[in-house]
């Protein structure tokens, strides 16, 4: 009788404890509205480029959403992105990645950078 009242007690709690804990369903409604509000990105750099490579892995890994375009293979796009860093008054010596987001050009930029533009 002892071991039915406490297997009936351990049950209890578990059951209490599963109905207490939150309910998140991953839903393609739930992908679709998170996507809604992420802001367009667009990344140009080349798919030989090391450091291009590692902020692709880096962006990949958090689930950021981007547009890869490859300047190197793709002339219109190289022009593109010289237009965005003309544009945006950019003077110096351009590094890999060109990260475009809605219109704000970074150069060469790091994961926080980014995570900053990406959250406002």
């Amino acid at each position: 009788m002892k071991n039915n009242i406490t297997a009936i007690s351990i049950l209890s709690v578990f059951v209490l404890l599963l109905s207490c804990g939150p309910v998140t369903k991953d839903t393609s409604e739930n992908k679709a509205a998170e996507s809604a509000n992420q802001k367009q990105m667009i990344v140009y750099g080349v798919n030989t480029c090391d450091h291009c490579i590692n902020f692709r892995k880096k962006m990949d890994s958090l689930n950021i959403k981007y547009t890869f375009y490859d300047v190197d293979a793709d002339q219109d796009k190289a022009d593109e992105m010289l237009r965005k860093l003309e544009a945006a008054r950019f003077m110096g010596n351009i590094s890999l990645p060109v990260v475009d987001i809605e219109g704000r050009v970074l150069v060469s930029p790091e994961l926080p950078q980014v995570l900053a533009f990406v959250k406002r």
